[in-house]
């Protein structure tokens, strides 16, 4: 089943990444690209005042005999945004970040993000902070292909 999700509808599903998922091999180089889309779709969302809206990819996701599902494809998208989330809402919980990250690269790249993204939202004024609030909600959007059978989401992801 395909549905279109806001970025927080998204990041409050009970979400996992599974133990045979590669390591999170984003740099700060794509992180500084995802923020400049954002900020991107927030300035288009001023100039064209329609119901804008900026899909950012595709997540394909299985879910599991728990009820749980499983991220196949968009991993370094979900833990970017799930970054950047914790960074505009403090507090913000979310199923992924009771997982422990233990593959040194991961970690590596989680925390130089994380850190990345906190200089870079410090320079911005609190208008342009509560707009990536809004944007999480009424701006950014992904589709989400849910399957049961994981056999199915492999399938789709090659």
């Amino acid at each position: 089943m395909a549905e279109i999700k806001s970025i927080n509808e998204l990041l409050n599903m009970d979400i996992d990444i599974p133990d045979y998922q590669r390591s999170y091999k984003w740099s700060i180089q794509n992180v500084e690209e995802l923020l400049g889309d954002i900020s991107n779709a927030i300035n288009d969302a001023h100039i064209y005042r329609v119901a804008f809206k900026y899909r950012i990819g595709t997540i394909i996701l299985h879910e599991n005999d728990e009820g749980i599902f499983d991220v196949v494809d968009g991993q370094q998208r979900i833990i970017s945004l799930l970054l950047i989330k914790q960074c505009i809402t403090p507090g913000f919980q979310c199923s992924v970040f009771e997982k422990e990250f233990t593959n040194k690269v991961t970690q590596t790249n989680i925390h130089n993000n994380y850190m990345f993204i906190r200089e870079w939202l410090s320079l911005k004024n609190e208008e342009d902070k509560k707009n990536f609030i809004r944007a999480f909600d009424e701006i950014l959007e992904v589709v989400v292909i849910s399957v049961d059978k994981v056999s199915e989401a492999f399938q789709l992801f090659d």
